[in-house]
């Protein structure tokens, strides 16, 4: 599985790019800071039984 976080500010371009990567999104995440609100965008993609994680690449 592949996570990515990005901030709410997308653009459609990007929601489509990700999307047509079939990435959904897992959890939207807000923190209530003084100097205003911070909002993140958990997207993930399954990426099947075959794919290679980052745990198996030797680096």
């Amino acid at each position: 599985m592949t996570i990515l976080r990005t901030g709410a500010g997308l653009s459609r371009r990007d929601i489509r790019s990700l999307k047509r990567d079939r990435y959904e999104i897992q959890a939207i995440e807000t923190w209530n800071l003084d100097e205003g609100d911070l909002t993140t965008i958990i997207w993930e993609r399954d990426d099947g039984p075959d794919a290679i994680t980052e745990a198996e690449i030797p680096y």
